[in-house]
């Protein structure tokens, strides 16, 4: 594959240089709010009045193209966790913390520029998971839906404004995703996972949500003397937007693995392990004790008939 060097940082490859030659389209859809508004209207339109379609009407499975999904996206995250987290670790070497805080190249150099234009538009796309919620009649959790929705209108604002901060958020967003959705295959594709798994998913959600904080924090205290570009507006949303996700992560995993499950099993029932799940079938510690049990029951079930029948 035909390869490019990106100022000196990192090779350009075939792909990422085609992109170039069109990118100016999907630019000039940030600069106004038409589109992230469109999208956002027809999402809350699918969570209130999809689940009211569903309700009278049978589950769809969807197993296949859930296991492509997940795995299409799993591919995309660890792909822009590898270039993006390139990018910032040498933008980092050369200018320290407040560099990679507020220094806003990414917006521009070719390289960062691909990936940062997906990774907006993957924030629309990933309202899919959703979808699959639905379809499949799944509980959708308030966490769930308000992430999505919230995560993708600050995206939009912050390359809107070209604003400060936008690299970090990118980054250990790629990050957790990438390990999220490669849960999530696994799951579709009914390989069995060890719960610590799910529980250090929703722990990385938790620490990115702290870093989120500290970051908005951060560039609000630089730009005041003018070195991070930013916006009373994008802070305060900023600040809320974390402030609220730290909020609802913690007292989810408060409720999924600290509280006894007599005491909790109903909210547990409720539950998926992570709160943006997609649509899998996650357990939570009580699902899957009473899961083992049926199993083994019916196993012993069939033994008692077995022995009958050969009496």
């Amino acid at each position: 594959m035909a390869i490019e060097m990106d100022s000196g940082r990192d090779v350009e490859y075939a792909f990422e240089k085609w992109f170039r030659g069109g990118n100016h389209i999907m630019q000039n859809l940030t600069t106004k709010w038409d589109l992230a508004v469109v999208l956002t209207l027809m999402y809350v339109v699918m969570v209130f009045c999809g689940r009211k379609f569903m309700e009278s009407r049978k589950r769809f499975d969807l197993r296949s193209p859930l296991i492509w999904w997940s795995t299409f996206l799993a591919i995309f995250s660890i792909m822009g966790t590898i270039r993006v987290w390139k990018f910032a670790f040498e933008l980092y070497s050369e200018g320290g913390i407040r560099a990679l805080l507020c220094d806003t190249a990414y917006f521009d150099a070719p390289i960062a520029q691909f990936w940062s234009l997906l990774f907006l538009y993957s924030k629309f796309l990933e309202y899919g998971d959703t979808a699959f919620i639905i379809l499949r009649k799944q509980r959708l959790i308030f966490l769930h839906w308000y992430h999505h929705l919230t995560v993708a209108l600050f995206c939009w604002m912050t390359w809107r404004g070209k604003y400060a901060g936008g690299l970090v958020f990118m980054a250990l967003n790629y990050a957790v995703h990438a390990l999220m959705y490669t849960y999530y295959a696994f799951k579709a594709a009914g390989f069995r996972i060890p719960r610590q798994f799910a529980k250090l998913i929703t722990t990385s959600q938790i620490l990115q949500m702290v870093v989120g904080c500290a970051t908005v924090l951060a560039v609000a205290f630089y730009g005041k003397t003018g070195q991070c570009k930013s916006s009373r507006e994008y802070v305060i949303c900023g600040c809320v937007m974390y402030a609220s996700y730290l909020a609802l992560f913690m007292h989810f995993f408060y409720q999924t693995y600290l509280t006894k499950p007599k005491q909790t099993q109903k909210a547990a029932n409720n539950a998926p392990h992570s709160a943006t799940d997609n649509g899998n079938t996650v357990m939570s510690h009580s699902e899957d004790q009473r899961h083992n049990g049926t199993q083994e029951t019916d196993l012993r079930a069939r033994k008692l008939q077995h022995q009958n029948g050969t009496q």
